[in-house]
This record gives structure tokens, sequence and C-alpha cells, in this order.
């Protein structure tokens, strides 16, 4: 077994170093490079979706026994685990392959990397295609078995349209209109992007709508630390956190946030903008459907009501009710005579 040795972890002179080609006249990096604001925030759009699955615990803490201890210990553990093999599989890749083969391998970079260490054997050419189907299964099971909960709980608040179908449960007891409508959102986003940036457009556009929803909770940790009117620690958790953390996290999200909106030609046939217009378009989007039936209707003399409905499965759900205003009877005056 002969592994290459691109030299990149060689010194400032050597074979790893940047030359004067990823350069433009003026010494700054080109603009197709990676080396850019837009570049940088969309490698960290990549990061953070290394590091989303752990999200999906926190979906199913009903599913989880003693779920707030449970927590407590496998946090910690479990990232500190991902971290380290994360770590350890790119000093892998940057030790067997060179810079050109990391930046024009994509999403097939462990195969290129495979190819480089072991050869082309059959195990390369038939065992490790296998290995990523296996990968990319498991994170669909994942995200199957997660998401779909959380559509369904959006629908039991009736905050989505027809929420009484998404909230069923019938007839698997499993939930069956919200994975169904994880289907149509998912098969929509595969077929509406038959492109070579399919998978970093799918995957940038899931994290950098989902940062926008960590963005605003960031400033309403921020809002609740000083604001002790509120006292929301007494009354729901004995949760705290750092002002100087949060405010760490708020700054980090919004480079991640307003970088992508740099020209760049990171993705070949997609325009830039895409992603994060897209992104930000879903949230307003969002919002403007909450601000309709939530307070522009009541504006108009709509009154909203809800009650709490019994499913079949002995779950509750919301069920809201606009009540037109009622038109106001003209008394008659009566006059008196004298």
């Amino acid at each position: 077994m002969a592994v290459p040795s691109p030299g990149n972890f060689s010194s400032f002179n050597g074979r790893g170093s940047a030359t004067s080609s990823d350069l433009d006249s003026t010494g700054l990096p080109d603009e197709d490079s990676a080396g850019t604001s837009a570049g940088y925030a969309l490698a960290l759009l990549q990061v953070l979706y290394s590091y989303s699955g752990w999200e999906n615990a926190n979906y199913v803490l009903t599913e989880v026994r003693d779920a707030p201890r449970t927590l407590r210990k496998a946090a910690p553990i479990a990232v500190a685990t991902v971290t380290i093999l994360y770590l350890l599989a790119n000093i892998a890749y940057f030790a067997a392959m060179t810079k050109f083969e990391l930046g024009q391998s994509d999403v097939t970079v462990a195969a290129t990397f495979f190819e480089n260490v072991w050869g082309k054997s059959a195990f390369v050419t038939r065992g490790v295609p296998v290995f990523i189907a296996l990968s990319s299964l498991g994170n669909v099971f994942a995200q199957s078995f997660a998401m779909p909960r959380v559509k369904q709980e959006l629908a039991k608040e009736g905050i989505l349209p027809i929420s009484r179908f998404w909230a069923s449960d019938w007839p698997f007891n499993a939930p069956t209109g919200a994975i169904f409508l994880h289907w149509i959102i998912t098969s929509t986003f595969i077929l509406g992007s038959q492109t070579e940036d399919v998978y970093v457009f799918v995957t940038n556009t899931f994290i950098y709508s989902g940062n926008w929803i960590k963005f605003f909770l960031g400033i309403g940790l921020l809002y609740l630390n000083f604001t002790p009117s509120e006292r929301w620690a007494e009354q729901r958790t004995n949760f705290r956190s750092s002002p100087l953390l949060t405010l760490f996290w708020i700054i980090s999200l919004l480079y991640v946030l307003a970088a992508p909106f740099v020209p760049n030609k990171l993705l070949q046939t997609i325009p830039f903008y895409v992603v994060p217009a897209l992104g930000t378009s879903l949230l307003a989007i969002g919002t403007g459907y909450w601000l309709v039936w939530a307070k522009v209707l009541p504006a108009f003399g709509f009154r909203i009501e809800h009650e709490i409905v019994q499913m079949p499965d002995g779950s509750e759900r919301v069920k809201y009710k606009r009540v037109k205003p009622r038109k106001k009877r003209r008394q008659r005056q009566r006059r008196s005579v004298w």
C-alpha cells in the first residue's frame, strides 16, 4: 500500500502552501476560490450541517426515558466523539489527497481518498459506494424519524393549513400525515434542483434557513437575560445562558447569514444568491402567513378563538376558529311624546 504524499502538512514554502495562481493581480484571493467571505460562510454551513444530527435528539425527547438526565450526559459525549472523528477524518484526507483533488471531489471525496490509499480495486469500486450509501441511508432514517414529529407537533398547535390531516396518526399509529408532508417537501427540493450542485444546494438551504431561527432565539435569550421583569428562569427552567457566549453565537450567525450574499462562483450551476435568498424567503413566507391569520384578520374585526380537540389516539390538538364580527343592530330610537 503506497500512500501519496501531497505535502499538505509541509511548511508555508512547501507543496502544501498557497501558490500565486490562487491570487489575482492585486494579491487578493481570486473570486472563484474558496478563500472569500462567502466561501468561509458556506464552509461553516457544511460544518453546521455535520453537527445538525444532534438536533434530532431534542425533537424526540418524548421517546427518551428521563430526558433531562440523559441529555446532560449524552450531549457532551456525542458532540466530543463526533468532533474527534471529524478531525481525524480531515487529517486523513489531507494526508492522502492533494488540494486539487480535495477541491474537485466535492461529495465523492471519500471515494477518491480510498482510491489513493488502496488503489483501484474491487473494494474501492464496489465496497466504498455501499458504505457511502449506508451512511446516507442512516441520515434518511434519522431525518424521517425526527422531522415528521416536528411537523406533527406544529400541526397539533393548529399552525399549519389543514392541521387535522397533518396531525393524524391514522392508520398505523404513526405520524402518517406528517411523513407525507415531509415527503412532499423533500421531493420538491430534489426534483426542483437536478444539477451538479444539488447536494450542496439542499444542505446549505436547510441549514441556512434554520440559522435564522437560531439567530432570533439568541436575541430572545439576550432579551430574557437583561429583562428581569420576565422572570423566565424562575418560572420555567433552571437553565442559564451566558450573555457573552450568546452574543458570540449571534455575531457568528449574523456572519453566516450575511456573507453568502457576497457575489461568488462557488456553485457551478446555481447563482450565488439562490441559497441565501431562498432560505430568507422561507422565513419571510412563514412570518407573513402567521401575520395574516394572527394579526391582520383580527385587525379587520375577526376574532380568533381556539379550542382543544381530542384526537382518536388520545393526544390533543388546537383548533382555531375565525369568528366574524357581528353586525350591530340599529336600535330604533323611540321618540317620547309629551
